[in-house]
């Protein structure tokens, strides 16, 4: 089996929907995160997101320091309980009717493509653990990712190594420069894809929960006595996110429709599925709607 490779994941550039951000979307994940989405003056409803996981060395992105951290059970279990979470947030918000169609499937792509690199990780790793071998002639496999130097060559740079397998030591030969190299790589890559998944998962959180409590406060303004019912101002596309509608004042009486907002872009295109395949161009999916609210998640199929 041919090594894996990958192009480099993607990760949400815009700031997060919820007027309360200060980030760009998803970098929330290692503390709690107050989701506001406030429709006009109706800022009745929030939502507040636990933290995922927190740790200082994943945190600081620096791959030697937080390798084996992400390599470990916590944070691949805390990974695998967000990816749920973020269903069952969109789950809970549509089946309310809280979430349109348009921003169900932009979320959706956020929370499967998590769950992609999750997959790809587990690939990069298995390949080193199981399908590596420095010598086609002996029968020597595997060099963990958590392991900096092939186990059987520990010494500085040697030429050969020994290992004990099929109760037998097995002397062979040691990793070549290129191997060195792809190892270095896929450690990387492996720790790349793992945030590269919180991030994007967190950030399917956001969304839909500042989707949902967008149309609650939407919903809970149009039933104040004297405030403008639903229906009288249908948006002109569909619904979006990120608020910039004004946060006091009364809601006038039979207000009439909105002027369409301008758009405003979050990126999280599809890669490539290996490094040599060239981009192609995006097709997106655009999500415009009423009050200001927008977010424009744009994405190969």
């Amino acid at each position: 089996m041919a090594r894996p490779q990958f192009s480099e994941p993607i990760y949400p550039s815009q700031q997060s929907p919820s007027s309360t951000a200060t980030a760009s979307c998803g970098r929330s994940w290692d503390k709690p995160f107050e989701i506001r989405a406030p429709y006009k003056s109706t800022d009745k409803y929030s939502n507040m997101l636990p933290l995922v996981f927190v740790d200082r060395e994943v945190a600081s992105h620096h791959t030697e320091e937080s390798l084996p951290i992400v390599m470990g059970t916590e944070f691949r279990g805390a990974l695998n309980n967000a990816i749920i979470g973020a269903w069952e947030i969109l789950e809970n918000y549509d089946s309310d009717g809280y979430i349109d169609a348009a921003n169900k499937e932009a979320i959706s792509k956020l929370i499967k493509r998590a769950g992609k690199y999750v997959e790809r990780a587990n690939e990069i790793k298995k390949w080193w653990e199981d399908e590596y071998r420095p010598a086609t002639t002996k029968p020597v496999y595997g060099w963990p990712l958590e392991d900096d130097r092939m186990p059987g060559c520990l010494g500085f740079s040697p030429s050969t190594g020994k290992r004990w397998m099929v109760n037998q030591e097995i002397e062979f030969p040691c990793p070549t420069d290129q191997d060195r190299e792809n190892h270095d790589q896929d450690r990387a890559a492996y720790h790349n894809h793992l945030i590269a998944a919180m991030v994007n998962v967190r950030c399917a959180q956001e969304a839909a929960a500042a989707v949902g409590t967008y149309n609650r406060n939407k919903e809970f303004a149009g039933n104040i006595p004297g405030g403008m019912k639903l229906g009288q101002a249908k948006p002109k596309v569909k619904l979006t996110l990120a608020s910039k509608a004004p946060t006091t004042g009364d809601i006038p009486e039979d207000e009439p429709p909105e002027d369409e907002p301008p758009e405003d872009e979050l990126i999280v295109e599809d890669e490539p599925e290996s490094k040599p395949a060239k981009k192609k161009k995006s097709n997106a999916l655009l999500l415009v709607g009423a009050a200001g609210l927008g977010l424009l998640m744009m994405g190969r199929k």
